[in-house]
């Protein structure tokens, strides 16, 4: 999958699945839908502190812009886009 455009929540992906490497299975099926950011779970064993798993995100991918929801569940921290 490809995230290919975002506007403010709002983003764009493509996704193309195809049979196996000999040319065995289906033809390739292609997707392209917007989807609505809602928030990213972080849940890893060694992290309790919300800046710990924010730090830890941000060394995946730019985590500004986003903020704890404080009424996420216990099992993981959720963190959603800052109001604007």
């Amino acid at each position: 999958m490809d995230l290919v455009e975002q506007r403010g929540r709002s983003l764009r992906a493509t996704a193309t699945v195809s049979g196996d490497i000999d040319h065995l299975g289906i033809d390739p099926v292609h997707a392209d839908a917007c989807l609505t950011f809602t928030g990213i779970l972080v849940s890893l064993h060694d992290v309790s502190s919300p800046d710990v798993a924010l730090a830890r995100l941000g060394q995946f991918t730019d985590t500004d812009g986003l903020a704890l929801d404080s009424g996420g569940s216990d099992a993981a921290l959720r963190f959603t886009a800052q109001p604007d």
